[in-house]
Protein backbone atom coordinates (compact mmCIF):
# COMPACT_ATOMS: atom_id res chain seq x y z
CA UNK A 1 0.00 0.00 0.00
CA UNK A 2 2.83 2.34 0.89
CA UNK A 3 4.51 1.56 -2.42
CA UNK A 4 1.29 2.43 -4.28
CA UNK A 5 1.06 5.76 -2.45
CA UNK A 6 4.72 6.61 -3.00
CA UNK A 7 4.59 5.61 -6.68
CA UNK A 8 1.57 7.83 -7.28
CA UNK A 9 3.10 10.77 -5.44
CA UNK A 10 6.38 10.39 -7.33
CA UNK A 11 4.64 10.11 -10.71
CA UNK A 12 2.37 13.11 -10.16
CA UNK A 13 4.96 15.19 -8.30
CA UNK A 14 8.61 15.19 -9.39
CA UNK A 15 8.07 13.16 -12.59
CA UNK A 16 5.33 15.52 -13.74
CA UNK A 17 2.61 13.08 -14.78
CA UNK A 18 -0.16 15.32 -16.06
CA UNK A 19 -3.59 14.10 -15.05
CA UNK A 20 -6.90 15.89 -15.32
CA UNK A 21 -8.39 14.60 -12.06
CA UNK A 22 -7.15 14.66 -8.50
CA UNK A 23 -4.14 12.49 -7.68
CA UNK A 24 -5.97 10.72 -4.87
CA UNK A 25 -8.19 8.92 -7.41
CA UNK A 26 -5.14 7.47 -9.09
CA UNK A 27 -3.81 6.58 -5.65
CA UNK A 28 -7.04 4.75 -4.77
CA UNK A 29 -6.75 2.58 -7.88
CA UNK A 30 -3.06 1.90 -7.20
CA UNK A 31 -3.94 0.86 -3.64
CA UNK A 32 -6.76 -1.40 -4.85
CA UNK A 33 -4.32 -2.95 -7.31
CA UNK A 34 -1.87 -3.55 -4.46
CA UNK A 35 -4.60 -5.22 -2.39
CA UNK A 36 -5.56 -7.39 -5.35
CA UNK A 37 -1.95 -8.40 -5.87
CA UNK A 38 -1.66 -9.33 -2.20
CA UNK A 39 -4.87 -11.35 -2.32
CA UNK A 40 -3.79 -13.18 -5.48
CA UNK A 41 -0.42 -13.92 -3.87
CA UNK A 42 -2.19 -15.46 -0.87
CA UNK A 43 -4.37 -17.57 -3.14
CA UNK A 44 -1.40 -18.82 -5.15
CA UNK A 45 0.59 -19.58 -2.01
CA UNK A 46 -2.24 -21.79 -0.77
CA UNK A 47 -1.65 -24.12 -3.70
CA UNK A 48 2.15 -24.00 -3.69
CA UNK A 49 4.24 -26.30 -1.56
CA UNK A 50 6.98 -23.69 -1.07
CA UNK A 51 7.89 -20.10 -1.98
CA UNK A 52 9.72 -21.14 -5.15
CA UNK A 53 6.60 -22.83 -6.51
CA UNK A 54 4.45 -19.82 -5.63
CA UNK A 55 6.74 -17.53 -7.61
CA UNK A 56 6.51 -19.89 -10.57
CA UNK A 57 2.70 -19.57 -10.62
CA UNK A 58 2.68 -15.77 -10.79
CA UNK A 59 3.64 -15.24 -14.47
CA UNK A 60 0.75 -17.50 -15.49
CA UNK A 61 -1.68 -15.13 -13.79
CA UNK A 62 -0.03 -11.77 -14.34
CA UNK A 63 1.27 -11.96 -17.91
CA UNK A 64 -2.07 -12.65 -19.63
CA UNK A 65 -3.69 -9.81 -17.69
CA UNK A 66 -0.87 -7.47 -18.61
CA UNK A 67 -1.15 -8.33 -22.30
CA UNK A 68 -4.93 -7.95 -22.67
CA UNK A 69 -5.77 -5.22 -20.13
CA UNK A 70 -5.75 -2.47 -22.73
CA UNK A 71 -2.30 -0.96 -22.22
CA UNK A 72 -0.88 -2.12 -25.55
CA UNK A 73 -3.99 -2.51 -27.70
CA UNK A 74 -7.34 -0.88 -26.96
CA UNK A 75 -9.90 -3.50 -25.99
CA UNK A 76 -12.22 -2.32 -28.77
CA UNK A 77 -9.63 -3.36 -31.34
CA UNK A 78 -8.93 -6.82 -29.87
CA UNK A 79 -10.14 -10.05 -31.38
CA UNK A 80 -13.40 -11.20 -29.85
CA UNK A 81 -11.84 -14.03 -27.85
CA UNK A 82 -9.15 -11.77 -26.37
CA UNK A 83 -11.71 -9.10 -25.51
CA UNK A 84 -13.80 -11.75 -23.75
CA UNK A 85 -10.78 -12.86 -21.73
CA UNK A 86 -10.00 -9.24 -20.87
CA UNK A 87 -13.53 -8.71 -19.52
CA UNK A 88 -12.95 -11.23 -16.72
CA UNK A 89 -9.52 -9.98 -15.68
CA UNK A 90 -9.32 -7.39 -12.89
CA UNK A 91 -6.33 -5.55 -14.35
CA UNK A 92 -8.54 -4.45 -17.25
CA UNK A 93 -10.74 -2.54 -14.84
CA UNK A 94 -7.77 -1.07 -12.99
CA UNK A 95 -6.35 0.30 -16.24
CA UNK A 96 -9.70 1.73 -17.26
CA UNK A 97 -10.26 3.32 -13.83
CA UNK A 98 -6.78 4.85 -13.92
CA UNK A 99 -7.60 6.23 -17.37
CA UNK A 100 -10.81 7.72 -15.99
CA UNK A 101 -8.89 9.37 -13.16
CA UNK A 102 -6.36 10.76 -15.61
CA UNK A 103 -8.82 12.17 -18.12
CA UNK A 104 -11.71 13.48 -16.00
CA UNK A 105 -11.67 16.24 -13.42
CA UNK A 106 -13.80 14.34 -10.92
CA UNK A 107 -15.21 10.98 -9.97
CA UNK A 108 -17.15 9.38 -12.81
CA UNK A 109 -19.67 6.55 -12.70
CA UNK A 110 -17.30 4.37 -14.73
CA UNK A 111 -14.49 5.02 -12.22
CA UNK A 112 -16.74 4.04 -9.30
CA UNK A 113 -17.98 0.92 -11.11
CA UNK A 114 -14.47 -0.22 -11.95
CA UNK A 115 -13.20 0.49 -8.43
CA UNK A 116 -16.09 -1.50 -6.94
CA UNK A 117 -15.39 -4.37 -9.35
CA UNK A 118 -11.73 -4.43 -8.30
CA UNK A 119 -12.73 -4.34 -4.63
CA UNK A 120 -15.17 -7.18 -5.29
CA UNK A 121 -12.37 -9.19 -6.88
CA UNK A 122 -10.20 -8.55 -3.82
CA UNK A 123 -12.95 -9.83 -1.51
CA UNK A 124 -13.67 -12.83 -3.75
CA UNK A 125 -10.01 -13.83 -3.94
CA UNK A 126 -9.55 -13.40 -0.17
CA UNK A 127 -12.59 -15.62 0.47
CA UNK A 128 -11.19 -18.21 -1.95
CA UNK A 129 -7.81 -17.97 -0.19
CA UNK A 130 -9.41 -18.51 3.20
CA UNK A 131 -11.38 -21.49 1.87
CA UNK A 132 -8.20 -23.16 0.62
CA UNK A 133 -6.26 -22.80 3.88
CA UNK A 134 -5.28 -26.09 5.44
CA UNK A 135 -6.94 -26.63 8.80
CA UNK A 136 -4.93 -28.16 11.63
Amino acid sequence: MLQAVLSTLLAVGPLGLDIEGPAYLLMVIAMLGALLGLALGLLVSAFARNEFRAVQFLPAGVLPQFLVCGLFVPRDEMHGALAAVARVMPMTYAVRAAGEAATHSGVTALFVRDAVLILGCVVLVLVASAATLKRR
